[in-house]
């Protein structure tokens, strides 16, 4: 791939989140949109009048093909992020795909090893983890702040009135509360601990066959217990605790996307600012360049056999649920 003066993305959807990675782009030095492309030819014009974006494309493989495109960033359904990240590897192009990455771990598997094999970079898009709070409390863990690790908890429950059609209790689009939200609470756990040793979990399963409601519970390397609970059934505050024997760490909420967190003990509680530019995106984006700029195939804040271990981890609390989405290869 030439080097050029700018990032060139292209975006392939044009959902909430594809709206708020356009407008972190936009105001990222060294980066611009080349285009949009999405499944219907009339939203991708109107995404692009919107950000002001060049081109409008359709069908996908237009986007995918374009010589002049650095970086693809995927944020479709799920069951469609495998063969969009296959098929932007084979043209060249440098991947960020929205989570969870794949339906499962077998495509995660080969998507890397299809990105190393063409020396290409590839990433899971887990925005959280590049918040400046989560670098810092990354730190504090690392330093031991918080003495010996015991226990981890999280919540992450939302209303979503029930529609079987919508993505999240759509089983062809991959929905469920597991993959959707709780893939957050799973990845920033590991960001600090590691990969879970074990894992078991129960599930309420829905009429349209999804995960409605998920309780989680994991083992970590030096017997650090994590509860974690997510669903569409009700709220909760979005909360992330870390528990050690010298002190807590509790992520404010929201814990995904944080500007600060309170370290404390039984006497005494502080709170910690780390605010975040823009829509909190750009700090992901600015990571994927910089990496591209230095010629690593991934980021160390987000490393592909993590992306992979996450995907593992998911495997496993859906085979207990006996939950295995339409055409699923496993």
């Amino acid at each position: 791939m030439k080097k050029r003066n700018k990032f060139r993305w292209g975006i392939i959807s044009t959902g909430i989140i594809a709206n708020k990675m356009a407008e972190a782009i936009n105001q990222v030095p060294g980066s611009e949109i080349l285009g949009v492309a999405s499944r219907r030819q009339e939203n991708a014009r109107g995404f692009a009048e919107k950000y002001h974006i060049k081109n409008a494309f359709y069908p996908y493989s237009e986007l995918i093909t374009n010589p002049d495109v650095d970086i693809i960033y995927i944020g479709v359904p799920n069951p469609f992020h495998y063969e969009l990240i296959i098929e932007s590897l084979n043209n060249g192009k440098h991947v960020l795909c929205e989570k969870p990455f794949t339906l499962n771990a077998k495509e995660s598997r080969e998507c890397i090893d299809l990105a190393r094999k063409k020396n290409l970079f590839l990433m899971e898009a887990m925005w959280s983890r590049f918040f400046p709070a989560m670098k810092e409390l990354k730190q504090i863990i690392r330093d031991e702040k918080l003495g010996q690790l015991h226990q981890v908890t999280g919540d992450f429950m939302i209303e979503r009135a029930y529609d079987p059609e919508h993505r999240l209790y759509n089983i062809d689009l991959g929905g469920g509360a597991l993959l959707d939200i709780g893939v957050y609470l799973l990845s920033i756990a590991q960001f600090f601990l590691g990969k879970p040793e074990s894992v078991a979990g129960v599930a309420r399963i829905g009429s349209t066959g999804v995960d409605m409601l998920d309780n989680m519970h994991l083992r970590y390397p030096g017997d650090v217990y994590a509860s974690f609970v997510c669903g569409f059934t009700g709220y909760k505050p979005y909360e992330f605790v870390i528990s050690g024997s010298e002190g807590y760490c509790k992520i404010t909420s929201p814990f995904y996307c944080p500007s600060s967190f309170v370290l404390g003990n039984m006497g005494t509680k502080k709170s910690y600012n780390f605010p975040y530019r823009g829509n909190g995106y750009i700090h992901m984006i600015e990571a994927v360049q910089e990496s591209i700029l230095k010629g690593e195939t991934e980021n160390p804040l987000m490393p592909l056999e993590e992306t992979f271990f996450q995907m593992e981890t998911m495997d496993k609390l859906r085979d207990q649920w006996n939950l295995i989405y339409p055409g699923e290869k496993r």
